[in-house]
């Protein structure tokens, strides 16, 4: 980004911060940039103050691996008017909050972190197993896989299948209702409530692996 386009450097690197937010472009970016410096002192400061704690000392979840406050199970994990008989695996939080904002299930969550990618060095070893193992010996009859529908995706799916053999529990996976290529978080409200209501129950292999098993 040049530094003469807004006729100021320190203008020019604060578009350029903004701009390595997901979704935002250097117009938004410049828009933002300009409200923040015409915002009171006041504002600007709780502004970056609250970002600043959120990225400082924001935890995880002992349970879900969900986000928390104090490192204590998270508000989701002690709302007793959820079904933790049923347990839907995400791979991020955001796909954790898109579904909580469609309001098309009521049950417990557990965030993976991300999905098996052995060409970027994402391995079985990378992910919370031991985390979901202890999850599940809490009480679950239904593991519900909402991954995305592509090639990251069907690999952790495929493992998860297998790992999860072991379980009494049932395995069911979101209708492909969801376009390929897209997350959860991508999907709107009516096609993931019709991902849910028909999704489909996965046949358990009769084996296991152990959590470092290589792929």
């Amino acid at each position: 980004m040049d530094d003469q386009e807004y006729g100021s450097v320190l203008l020019s690197n604060a578009v350029r911060a903004l701009c390595k937010l997901p979704g935002v472009g250097k117009r938004t970016a410049m828009r933002y940039a300009l409200h923040l410096e015409k915002s009171p002192v006041v504002e600007q400061e709780a502004f970056i103050s609250d970002l600043l704690a959120f990225t400082s000392h924001i935890q995880r979840c002992p349970i879900c691996n969900n986000y928390s406050d104090d490192g204590a199970p998270c508000a989701l994990c002690r709302d007793t008017r959820r079904d933790t008989a049923q347990l839907c695996i995400v791979p991020d939080v955001r796909d954790l909050l898109a579904i909580l904002q469609a309001q098309v299930y009521s049950g417990s969550f557990f965030v993976l972190g991300r999905l098996l990618n052995p060409m970027k060095g994402v391995t079985p070893s990378e992910l919370p197993i031991q985390q979901l193992r202890d999850r599940i010996h809490r009480g679950v009859e239904e593991v519900i896989l909402a991954l995305p529908n592509h090639s990251e995706g069907e690999m952790t799916i495929f493992y998860l299948q297998r790992l999860l053999a072991e379980y009494p529990i049932q395995l069911s996976l979101l209708a492909r209702g969801i376009p390929f290529g897209n997350s959860v978080e991508q999907t709107d409200d009516n096609t993931m409530l019709l991902a849910f209501e028909r999704r489909t129950t996965l046949t358990l292999p009769q084996m296991k692996i152990d959590q470092t098993e290589a792929l």
